[in-house]
């Protein structure tokens, strides 16, 4: 897995930078700029970007039907009500898993 990023495409709204919790992106010049070591993968910021400017490439691995489940579920631990960042990459191996398992799921809500 990999992160892309269409620097002509992102219009420097500030909506992936805000939906990190951890300062990966900072907005420079009217576009965002991305700081890829550190980056967990975890589809927040791909998630936050109206534009399509930011995309995770995904490896999909064939999984025999028997082994397939509807559902991954991921706990992470809070404190104050800030996920703390070992969270962040627990979300990121379960939106892996739920990819791999269900290869056209998209996630509705990442909190």
């Amino acid at each position: 897995m990999g992160l892309k990023f269409d620097k002509e495409k992102c219009t420097g709204c500030g909506s992936c930078e805000s939906a990190l919790s951890v300062r990966l992106i900072t907005i420079l010049d009217d576009k965002a700029s991305i700081k890829i070591e550190g980056c967990n993968v975890c589809g927040a910021c791909e998630d936050a970007c109206a534009t399509g400017a930011i995309k995770i490439e995904k490896e999909m691995a064939q999984i025999p039907r028997r082994q397939r489940t509807p559902r991954v579920w991921v706990f992470a631990e809070q404190r104050n009500g800030e996920i703390k960042g070992v969270g962040l990459e627990l979300l990121s191996k379960g939106r892996e898993l739920a990819i791999l398992y269900k290869p056209n799921y998209v996630p509705s809500v990442w909190t």
